[in-house]
């Protein structure tokens, strides 16, 4: 057999046992890749980026973590039945009471959303929503419909927390606390008022997870769908591209 056969055999062999150990560590769950098709986990992690997840890592409160759970048809028309994955953030565990006041997380009572960049709805006046933008470089937002308006006088804009400081520097920037009632939130009692940004209390149950999207304003998660179970964990995000 001639020597440049041997090479090309031997490199198809390589890329063959290459591929082999790709598709059982993914099976195995060691390593596997998403791609997020969702704003739900901005800024943190941007829409269409490209995620690693590993079961090996031990998972913890605060961590960014890949579940899978089987969606309803009104959450997803003609997909109702399936399983799917879903990436957030743990903010309470087993034992935890959550409650969600003026948009920010409290556990058993604590300030919890300390150490995470989020991204939360402001107040503008409309006279300095241009320069807001251009100091953001954000301008074609005012062409793509990426604005609320919220009166006359004022506009809402979703903005990260270094967007926020950026134009807070220059020019007044409110947070705006949502007061449209939700009657559909998961663990809600009877007649309760509450809102995307005031929410709870609630208790999670033992080896349950209560999930959050940093993105607090625009994510479906334990809110809406209620605590996950551990076993229903797929593996936590080790690397994102």
């Amino acid at each position: 057999m001639k020597k440049s056969a041997k090479v090309t055999i031997a490199a198809v062999v390589f890329c063959g046992i290459v591929i082999l150990i790709l598709i059982v560590i993914r099976f195995m769950g060691i390593i596997q890749w998403y791609n997020i098709p969702t704003t739900s986990m901005e800024p943190t992690i941007p829409l269409n980026t490209t995620c690693l997840s590993s079961n090996i890592p031990s998972i913890q409160k605060k961590d960014v973590v890949v579940f899978k759970r089987i969606v309803t048809e009104n959450e997803m028309p003609g997909r109702g039945g399936e399983k799917m994955h879903f990436t957030y953030r743990i903010v309470a565990t087993g034992g935890d009471t959550l409650q969600i006041k003026n948009g920010l997380v409290y556990i058993n009572g604590n300030y919890d959303d300390d150490s995470l960049k989020l991204n939360f709805y402001y107040t503008i006046a409309n006279k300095d929503l241009e320069k807001a933008l251009d100091i953001i470089k954000k301008a074609d937002w005012i062409e793509n419909g990426n604005i609320t308006q919220a009166d006359t006088e004022n506009t809402i804009l979703l903005l990260s927390g270094v967007e926020s400081s950026k134009i807070r520097k220059t020019i007044p920037l409110n947070r705006f606390s949502s007061t449209d009632v939700v009657n559909d939130f998961f663990g809600q009692p009877k007649g309760s008022l509450w809102t995307m940004d005031n929410y709870g209390p609630v208790v999670v149950p033992a080896e349950h997870y209560f999930f959050l999207g940093d993105n607090r304003n625009a994510a479906l998660d334990s809110r809406f769908i209620g605590f996950v179970h551990k076993k229903n964990i797929v593996g936590k995000i080790i690397q994102c591209y």
